[in-house]
């Protein structure tokens, strides 16, 4: 990395907060922490504004627990100001973010020689921040990230841009450092595309009517898969982002795009509505009516259970079924066939025995991984519900091929099966799968969503393939 090696040390180098120091933006982070804390403070958030942007940030960092250990710093600037520090340079953080946030953050790193930071009563921002150090300091050097900025790199001895805006790189500076990831890619990853792996119940009410040569039958079902990620993946950020600072205290989620500040909160909010009017359009387009109405059911039931329901033990296994369940719903409504009372049963137990299994796994990492971060992130289950829950997840998967063996011997498979007899063999390949399913959460293997075991295990892919084995072998 370049240094300002020709620069002496004698004047202060003062260093911005968000987006330069810490990876986003404090103030984004802190609104959705407050809401998922307290989610009517979001109609608080209105009367805050009007009283300005400084009222705003203070009202909102009183009321959150400012977690300075857990934000994405930028590793390459701190390196960077330790070693202006070490050779004698005084470092300064000057920040539009709130005092209560800049003193947390100052005391955790322990480099600052001065704090600046904005009031209840005073912004310091943009012009205001250029009058002040020009009035505090006379003579300094900066480090910024934004365009709102350049008054105060203008009138900057040295000017160091940091992960700099698109406008920003257009002005001249003395040095650029830039740590974050690819962009592109941390936007696809904040989509969460495996996830869409879900959305193949949609092709299952077309698979079990034998519908699958039916060309508007896939075409319609396809449109349906893609318009249901769309729609999901905008709720998936919404969690994201209101999970941020649960998810800042894990050692595998705060990777996530928006913990890790690698996208920054304002172009999730842009992200959303962007997701949701295109899964729409689609829907108008080429989907009956009935679809969208399933698919906005969905958005309403996913981010109820996003800010409400998953606080609330037993209500949020029934959720998330339900938001299984409605993905089979949704293909019944696009290719017009009609799902068994015998499936429909089976599904159910069969994804309430999955959403068991996710609330397992997530218990064990909790207390493997950051029970010192319970108040940060869980739910609202404790460790000592494990054992109750593991029991109801198996006797849902037992519940599930008892199901599944009604459904072999009923009217509506017997109408659709030529040779039921072959189903049969289905039984013990779906057991095994379930129990083994469980037997990974019981020794502690299966430590992440079943999904993600799904897409990683070959045994699954195996099993799938045998299952539509069997099922051509019965037509």
């Amino acid at each position: 990395m370049n240094t300002l090696s020709t620069f002496d040390t004698s004047v202060p180098l003062c260093v911005d907060l968000d987006g330069t120091l810490v990876k986003l933006d404090t103030l984004y982070q802190g609104i959705f922490h407050l809401i998922r804390k307290k989610p009517k403070s979001f109609f608080k958030l209105f009367k805050w504004m009007i009283k300005g942007r400084a009222a705003l940030k203070d009202e909102v960092m009183r009321r959150v627990e400012i977690n300075a250990h857990l934000y994405p710093y930028n590793e390459e600037l701190l390196t960077f100001l330790k070693e202006r520090k070490d050779i004698g340079q005084k470092i300064i953080l000057v920040t539009g973010a709130n005092k209560r946030t800049a003193k947390y953050v100052a005391d955790y790193l322990g480099i600052f020689d001065a704090i600046h930071a904005s009031t209840n009563e005073t912004n310091l921002f943009g012009k205001v921040k250029r009058d002040f150090l020009q009035k505090t300091y006379v003579n300094y050097d900066y480090a910024g990230d934004s365009i709102h900025g350049l008054p105060i790199f203008k009138s900057a001895r040295a000017k160091i841009f940091v992960n700099p805006q698109k406008r920003l790189q257009e002005h001249q500076s003395d040095l650029i450092i830039k740590s974050n990831n690819n962009f592109l890619r941390s936007i696809i990853k904040s989509i969460r595309l495996h996830q869409w792996l879900k959305n193949i119940l949609i092709f299952t009410p077309m698979l079990l009517a034998h519908q699958v040569t039916n060309l508007k039958s896939v075409y319609d079902s396809l449109f349906a898969f893609i318009a249901f990620g769309l729609m999901a993946s905008s709720v998936y950020i919404v969690n994201d982002l209101l999970d941020i600072t649960a998810d800042q205290s894990h050692p595998k989620k705060r990777n996530r795009s928006f913990a890790a500040g690698d996208i920054q909160i304002v172009i999730g909010l842009y992200m959303i509505p962007i997701l949701i009017i295109g899964a729409c359009m689609i829907c108008t387009l080429f989907l009956p009516s009935n679809f969208l109405f399933i698919l906005l059911i969905y958005l309403i039931l996913a981010n109820s259970y996003s800010l409400f329901f998953k606080q609330i033990v037993g209500v949020d296994i029934i959720i998330l079924t339900i938001l299984y369940v409605l993905r089979i719903l949704g293909g019944s409504s696009v290719t017009n066939d009609v799902i068994s009372e015998w499936f429909f049963a089976f599904a159910i137990s069969l994804f309430l025995s999955l959403a068991l299994a996710k609330r397992c796994a997530e218990l064990v990492d909790l207390e493997i991984n950051y029970e010192e971060n319970i108040t940060h992130r869980f739910r609202g289950y404790k460790t000592n519900h494990y054992k109750f829950i593991y029991n109801i997840g198996v006797i849902s998967s037992i519940v599930a091929i008892f199901i599944l063996s009604g459904y072999i011997i009923s009217p509506a498979a017997q109408n659709l099966y030529s040779n039921t007899e072959f189903l049969w063999v289905s039984l013990p390949i779906i057991t095994y799968w379930l129990m083994r399913l469980w037997y990974f959460v019981k020794k502690v293997k299966l430590i992440d969503d079943p999904l993600q075991f799904a897409i990683t295990d070959k045994q699954t892919y195996i099993i799938a393939f045998l299952i539509l084995g069997i099922i051509y072998l019965s037509i």
